[in-house]
């Protein structure tokens, strides 16, 4: 798609052969600094029982959101039934994603056949869809997998690359010039390096995956500058974390 416009409202359909879908429009961002984006921001959404989406529906609806991000488990699960669950799935969301950009990060849920079923639904910046940034007003947005550190059924290739890419993409959002022009710097995965509930599960342990590293060895967030300095937004066991600067926090 050619570069577009700012503050510009864009008709358009797709098309498949002789199959053309209904017309739908957005409007792209302004691209004055003063720009203050409003956003949306949750996890496990399933096909059924979707009890938020009617909300979050009205709310786009009435341009109360300038961006969605969905961050982990999507339907519940998109590969079940020969992947007639994930085609209803991203029928529901139709409604939203083709108003205003719907920005995902993978989940547990989407492990299937390495994530397969996520790949081939969902698009996003470069370089992957399990992990891009991009900047959007003040605020650079850093999506990533942290399902690659638990999933490693067809190697460690993909974390490697990943913990590459993470390093670099925030060394560089962390430069003088970046930080003026996107002084926010926001960071999302499905699993979070710390939280606040009991149940035992990886983000409750000091030595938890997430923090310490893959077999507590390798390619450690923590040790990742800069990523305990961003404001992280990431979901575990059905509630929402967001924190930030908590370096080797004490857990219990």
């Amino acid at each position: 798609m050619q570069p577009l416009k700012p503050s510009t409202v864009y008709e358009y359909y797709v098309q498949c052969g002789d199959r053309i879908s209904d017309t739908f429009s957005f409007k792209t961002f302004p691209e004055s600094v003063d720009f203050k984006p409003v956003f949306a921001i949750y996890g496990d959404m399933g096909a059924q029982n979707h009890v938020s989406f009617d909300k979050l529906y009205q709310d786009v609806k009435v341009n109360a959101y300038d961006m969605v991000l969905h961050i982990g488990d999507f339907a519940y699960d998109l590969n079940d039934l020969m992947g007639v669950r994930g085609d209803s799935f991203m029928n529901l969301i139709q409604r939203i994603a083709t108003k205003v950009p719907y920005n995902v990060a993978v989940g547990n849920h989407e492990a299937h056949n390495n994530f397969s079923e996520y790949a081939g639904r969902f698009t996003s910046p470069e370089p992957s869809v399990f992990y891009n940034s991009f900047d959007v007003g003040p605020i650079h947005f850093v999506m990533f997998s942290s399902e690659f550190y638990f999933f490693d059924n067809y190697g460690t290739g993909q974390l490697q690359a990943q913990y590459n890419w993470l390093a670099e993409d925030l060394a560089k959002a962390n430069t003088p010039e970046a930080r003026k022009a996107h002084p926010w710097i926001v960071t999302m995965a499905h699993r979070p390096m710390y939280c606040s509930s009991h149940d035992g599960d990886d983000c409750t342990k000091r030595n938890g995956i997430m923090r310490t590293g893959y077999q507590h060895k390798f390619y450690k967030l923590e040790s990742v500058d800069n990523i305990t300095r961003s404001l992280q937004f990431l979901r575990t066991r059905h509630d929402c974390n967001r924190y930030t600067h908590l370096p080797n926090y004490p857990q219990r």
